[in-house]
């Protein structure tokens, strides 16, 4: 898996878990919800640590948790 598909994917895990849609995750981490929807459609290939870091923040864990997933390990 790329990372851009791990990324992905793990904007939609916590979505899911967090029921929390992509329109109140753009509201609470400041990424506009255009963005959001092109990183989790993999349409953005290259989605910058600074996005990733707010994104973070709008699920309400650090970078650091965030990455800690089974989708970033290599397979």
């Amino acid at each position: 898996m790329r990372i851009y598909e791990a990324v992905s994917s793990r904007i939609t895990i916590l979505c899911y878990k967090n029921d929390i849609t992509l329109y109140r995750l753009s509201k609470i981490s400041g990424i506009p919800k255009t963005t959001l929807k092109d990183i989790v459609s993999m349409k953005s290939k290259n989605t910058g640590m600074k996005t990733v870091e707010k994104i973070a923040y709008g699920f309400g864990m650090s970078i650091r948790d965030f990455f800690d997933s089974d989708v970033f390990e290599e397979g």
